[in-house]
């Protein structure tokens, strides 16, 4: 026979206690903590069915690979409209804002291109998308080092001159 969800409710509760009580003893750390308490709400989740969810997440995928064709063609204009669409159905979907990311630096948009790649990697941390946007940030960054070297050097020389 299913659980009810009142049981269910009962269980991510007494869940959560137990994990705050292990992080207060130090027998936890908090990361690890966090990850026991949504990998529960996962399962509550699951029982409470999230059919909507679920539709709003295959628009998104559905839009996030029209997305990659535009961008693969590259049409950066459309890939990007097609990665916002995809970001609207599910705000939540990594892989959209990585993507989403890499038609705004295409476009010589690298400010808003590091926020959307910075969201996915909040939105979901251990996604494919959140590994793409990580990788993404850490090009910049090394674009940017490089950037500011040379501008060093050059006010160096100058100076020097």
């Amino acid at each position: 026979m299913p659980r009810s969800l009142f049981q269910d409710i009962k269980t991510l509760a007494k869940n959560v206690a137990k994990h705050l009580g292990f992080v207060l003893s130090r027998r936890e750390s908090v990361r690890r903590a966090l990850s026991g308490v949504v990998s529960d709400a996962k399962k509550l989740r699951v029982h409470v069915g999230d059919q909507h969810g679920t539709d709003r997440r295959k628009a998104a995928l559905k839009c996030v690979k029209q997305g990659r064709v535009a961008y693969n063609s590259k049409n950066d204009t459309l890939a990007e409209k097609l990665f916002r669409e995809a970001v609207a159905e599910d705000e939540n979907c990594a892989l959209a804002y990585a993507y989403l990311g890499n038609a705004l630096y295409r476009q010589g948009r690298a400010d808003e291109a590091e926020l959307s790649w910075r969201r996915a990697t909040m939105v979901e941390p251990t996604s494919e998308g959140a590994e793409k946007a990580l990788h993404s940030l850490q090009q910049l960054a090394k674009r940017k080092k490089a950037y500011m070297d040379r501008l060093d050097d050059k006010l160096r020389h100058g100076r020097s001159s």
